[in-house]
């Protein structure tokens, strides 16, 4: 926060906000892009974000904000609507090893208590995950392609697979270190709350992912008609450079 208080008063003192972004940023993805983001709608971005974006006035650089990814400072490059380009500085907090030590501890207590039934892991879960996407739901994973809570072993990482490929039924995890999409690192516990073993598929068990199978199925099919459809209604002009592309002689061709 102090880094980003003397980032801010630089700018306010003439500094160019881009170079400070390009120097100080911790945002991979923008930094070298002097903090410029691109245009895109505000709802694209976590809500703490978008918020502070939209109060803003062309060129005005926001307070410090606090999100999951760390703490920022934002300037508006320009908005359309609901569309905003700003750019913005990142700073991640150092996790010490104090705080790991703490983080620690915190989550072996909360095992003890899972483990000796004082305390139900979805509870827990509601009042200690630091992720909001699972808190709400007890902590239970959601494979995000077919909204089910059964997760296939191919979409989990080797360390969770590894983990959970040891447990039985029931079981609580010692505590993981894991790490999330934004680089952040942490402890996990799992519980594992069923394991369906390698079967033929069927409507009782698998309906998740023989719905979303036969729907991209008839998506696909319905997209090769409207292809049929319309491309013979289509013109196209080839220009005369690419006449004698391969490609482009068997499309004409065939349409």
């Amino acid at each position: 926060i102090e880094k980003l208080r003397r980032i801010r008063q630089d700018k306010v003192n003439g500094a160019s906000f881009g170079t400070q972004a390009l120097v100080n940023s911790q945002d991979n993805g923008s930094a070298l892009k002097r903090g410029e983001l691109g245009l895109a709608p505000a709802s694209n971005y976590v809500p703490e974000f978008a918020a502070a974006t939209l109060k803003l006035k062309k060129d005005s650089i926001s307070d410090i904000i606090e999100t999951k990814f760390g703490f920022h400072i934002i300037q508006l490059i320009e908005r359309r609507g609901e569309m905003v380009n700003a750019r913005h500085i990142l700073i991640k907090p150092e996790i010490g090893e104090e705080s790991r030590a703490r983080a620690r501890a915190l989550i072996d207590s909360l095992r003890t208590k899972i483990v000796s039934d004082t305390l139900k892991f979805k509870e827990a879960a509601l009042k200690f995950s630091d992720d909001q996407d699972s808190r709400n739901r007890g902590g239970v994973f959601v494979d995000a392609k077919t909204n089910s809570s059964h997760v296939s072993v191919d979409d989990l990482d080797a360390i969770t697979f590894a983990a959970i490929d040891r447990m039985t039924v029931g079981q609580v995890s010692e505590p993981l270190i894991f790490s999330t999409p934004d680089g952040r690192s942490g402890y996990r516990l799992l519980f594992l709350k069923s394991k369906t073993l390698p079967h033929k598929a069927n409507f009782s068990d698998d309906y998740p992912k023989i719905r979303q199978i036969a729907l991209e199925d008839k998506k696909q099919k319905m997209l090769e008609l409207w292809f049929k459809k319309y491309l013979p209604l289509t013109y196209v002009r080839v220009d005369d450079k690419y006449k004698s592309c391969p490609n482009v002689e068997t499309f004409i061709k065939l349409n």
